[in-house]
C-alpha cells in the first residue's frame, strides 16, 4: 500500500469505523470498557453487523473490512489492552522487515487514527483460507516423508503416513511446522531473514489461520505475537 492510498483508505476506512459503531455500538463499548472484554462482549451487538461489513476476531483483536472493496482492513484491539499493544508491535515488525528488506512476506500495517480514544490500524487485505493452507501444509509434509522413504505419494501412502509417528498436525499447523515449511517453499536467503524476524521480535504466534497469498507469495497478516513483551517497540 503507498502512501497515498493509506491516505484513501483512511477516509474510508473512518466511514466504515461510523456505520460498524452505529449498528452495533462496538466502539461506544470498547471506550466504556477498555480493559474488560467480558463486560466489553455484554455491550458489544455483535448480531447487528451490516451485511455490508465482514469481520473476523482472534484472541485480543477484531478485523473488518469492506466485502465490495477488498483492499485494506481495519484492526482493533479489544483485549490485553493494559497490558500490551498489539497493533503498535505489528507496525514496529512492519517497519523493521521493509529496513531488512523482507517487507513483501508482510502486510502493511500502520495506525491510521484514534475513533472514539481506540487506536484503528489499517493494513492490506489478503484473503485467508485456512483450507487451503491445511492442504498445502499437509500435501508438503506427506511429499517429504514419502521422498524420504521412497514411497510414491499415493492414497494408500497417505493413509500409512497418517497412522505414522510422522503425522503430527499440531507440529504442522503451528509456528514451528510452518517456518520449516517456508523454508523450504522461498528462497533461502528470504527464509532464514523471515526466520530471523519473528525470532529477534519473539512473533510466537504463526499459525495456519494467519497467513495468504499474493501471486504465490506468502503473506502473513497476523504477526504480533501473543501476550509477549514488545521486543522492538521501546
Amino acid at each position: 500500500m503507498t502512501d497515498q492510498e493509506f491516505e484513501v483508505a483512511k477516509r474510508s476506512a473512518l466511514d466504515l469505523c461510523d456505520e460498524i459503531n452505529a449498528s452495533t455500538h462496538f466502539f461506544d463499548a470498547l471506550s466504556a470498557y477498555p480493559y474488560a472484554p467480558s463486560l466489553f462482549f455484554s455491550h458489544f451487538n455483535v448480531k447487528a453487523m451490516p451485511n455490508s461489513v465482514d469481520f473476523a476476531n482472534g484472541a485480543t483483536r477484531y478485523v473488518f473490512w469492506d466485502p465490495d472493496d477488498c483492499t485494506y482492513v481495519i484492526k482493533v484491539q479489544f483485549a490485553d489492552r493494559e497490558s500490551f499493544n498489539y497493533g503498535a508491535q505489528e507496525c514496529a515488525v512492519y517497519e523493521e522487515a521493509k529496513r531488512r528488506g523482507i517487507d513483501k512476506y508482510f502486510t502493511f500495517t500502520r495506525l491510521a487514527f484514534t475513533y472514539k480514544d481506540i487506536e484503528v490500524y489499517i493494513a492490506d487485505f489478503i484473503d485467508v483460507d485456512e483450507d487451503h493452507n491445511i492442504n498445502l501444509v499437509y500435501d508438503y509434509w506427506f511429499e517429504k516423508w514419502c521422498a524420504d522413504l521412497n514411497y510414491q505419494p499415493t492414497d494408500d501412502n497417505y493413509e500409512e503416513w497418517q497412522n505414522s509417528d510422522n503425522y503430527d498436525p499440531e507440529y504442522f499447523e503451528t509456528q514451528d511446522g510452518i517456518l520449516d515449511y517456508i523454508y523450504d517453499k522461498i528462497n533461502c536467503r528470504d527464509a532464514r531473514a523471515i526466520i530471523d524476524l519473528i525470532t529477534d521480535s519473539d512473533i510466537n504466534d504463526i499459525h495456519i489461520g494467519n497467513f495468504g497469498w499474493r501471486d504465490e507469495t506468502i503473506i502473513f497478516t497476523d504477526y504480533a505475537g501473543y501476550e509477549r513483551k514488545l521486543a522492538i517497540v521501546k
